[in-house]
């Protein structure tokens, strides 16, 4: 698993400078708001086709892949030679014990079938908790949002909404950080690298508008980057702290392969919820260049659903489908 590490810290350093340096830029100065649309759709496509192509698939095999691993020795125990050196045993100790042997024929072919049957038994639990982990990672980004939206509408008397704002982006960072925490821990450089990508595409227009937020409430610029700071490291850090946690609890536990499935399908369900009830109707929403900046939060100004439909010209469209397209393509080339 330590295999990953060098390339997860590398691309954790890379997400901690891109982040910053995207969230410097409202400060030096104005950027064409157009550019950031178009950054901001492509990463919406790529969140949806890293979490249907990549992540999805990706966790599937690794709660299946131990399974298959157990299953192939299994099948390659003597069973037979086995049971036939035990009934020899018996009768050179008991030369009489004709019956005892087929009492103990009889229960090896029960235990046989009871191991037959546990592997049905753990694939409908397995497959229980595929779905069951995307909800929770959907549902979980849900509740982060809801609890942001009413923390911000309680603190907006007192001044401090602009604080609710930074603490619902760095949650919704964190999320990130586990997502690529655990594809690191795959030691499959080409997942990481869709992962990280399709992290970066989205945290770089997050960054950008989380200071243009800060700066439209009238924060001093020293704060500001105090903000972008803990916006920056949180993605980073998180996953650094998945992977080790992977690392250890792998160490002491078998099921490493299973914790390491269900976290990629965690992250699944908030890259699903992200890129479909934030970013996609945020854009929609500012399709006629009312000069609303994206922010991933429920809390952000401007934060509207259109009711009259989706609202993207033929090249948001085309940009839109082909970042949902290019994980399955770039991804094509691994070998399961």
């Amino acid at each position: 698993m330590f295999e990953g590490i060098g390339t997860l810290v590398l691309f954790s350093i890379s997400m901690f400078v891109g982040s910053y340096l995207a969230g410097l830029v409202p400060l030096a100065f104005k950027l064409n708001e157009t550019g950031i649309r178009f950054i901001s759709i492509f990463g919406a496509g790529l969140l949806i086709g890293t979490a249907l192509s990549v992540i999805i698939p990706e966790g599937i095999e690794a709660l299946y892949e131990e399974k298959e691993e157990s299953m192939g020795l299994k099948n390659k125990l003597p069973v037979d030679k086995l049971t036939v050196d035990m009934i020899e045993s018996v009768k050179r100790v008991f030369p009489d014990a004709k019956k005892i042997t087929k009492r103990e024929v009889f229960h090896q072919e029960i235990d046989m079938n009871e191991n037959r049957m546990c592997p049905e038994h753990e694939h409908k639990h397995k497959t229980h908790a595929i779905g069951l982990s995307l909800v929770i990672g959907f549902v979980f980004m849900l509740l982060v949002d809801q609890v942001t939206h009413i923390a911000s509408k309680m603190t907006a008397s007192t001044g401090r909404q602009k604080i609710t704002a930074t603490v619902g982006l760095v949650i919704h960072a964190a999320a990130d950080g586990i997502a690529l925490g655990s594809a690191s821990s795959l030691n499959k450089n080409g997942i990481q690298f869709i992962v990280f990508f399709a992290i970066m595409l989205h945290k770089a227009p997050a960054a950008f508008s989380l200071v243009s937020f800060l700066l439209m409430s009238n924060l001093e610029k020293f704060k500001i980057k105090k903000h972008l700071l803990i916006f920056s490291l949180a993605a980073p850090v998180t996953a650094l702290l998945t992977f080790e946690f992977l690392a250890v609890f792998g160490s002491e536990n078998l099921d490493s392969s299973d914790t390491t499935g269900i976290l990629m399908l965690f992250s699944a369900g908030t890259f699903l919820y992200v890129a479909t009830v934030h970013v996609l109707p945020e854009l929609q929403s500012t399709a006629k260049g009312n000069g609303e900046l994206v922010i991933i939060s429920s809390s952000s100004p401007g934060h509207a659903h259109s009711d009259s439909g989706p609202k993207y010209s033929g090249k948001e469209l085309i940009v839109l489908i082909t970042g949902a397209i290019l994980p399955s393509l770039l991804s094509s080339g691994h070998s399961h």
